[in-house]
């Protein structure tokens, strides 16, 4: 065999173990959220999920992204259907709903972040 050969045999190998990777990373994420069991009252889709890096009476950081608070929003746990803001805390992972004018109206929380 020519290098080039082995340096193309060697890039084919190593770019399906990278794509078995992925899929494998894909499956065990999927795998977690679906395994959490959530209260009936809590919605079957969110708007988007994330962890919480900042949160204030307007605004909420979730992974680096800062999203407005509609000022109806409503704040969600495990254990309460209706629950304060004061309960939530940075380092929550939560998932949250959009309104029409693209603010959060509700949030929900989902588990601690890792």
């Amino acid at each position: 065999m020519t290098n080039e050969t082995t340096s193309c045999a060697l890039l084919r190998i190593g770019f399906f173990l990278l794509i078995g990777g992925i899929i494998m990373l894909a499956t065990v994420c999927a795998a977690q959220q679906s395994a959490l069991e959530l209260p009936d009252y809590y919605p079957q889709r969110f708007s988007g999920a994330g962890c919480i890096d900042s949160l204030t009476d307007k605004r909420v950081v979730i992974d680096d992204g800062t999203l407005k608070l509609s000022p109806n929003t409503t704040f969600h746990t495990l254990k309460s259907q209706f629950a304060s803001r004061s309960q939530f805390r940075v380092g929550m992972r939560v998932g949250f709903i959009k309104n029409s004018q693209n603010e959060i109206e509700s949030v929900w929380y989902i588990q601690r972040c890792r």
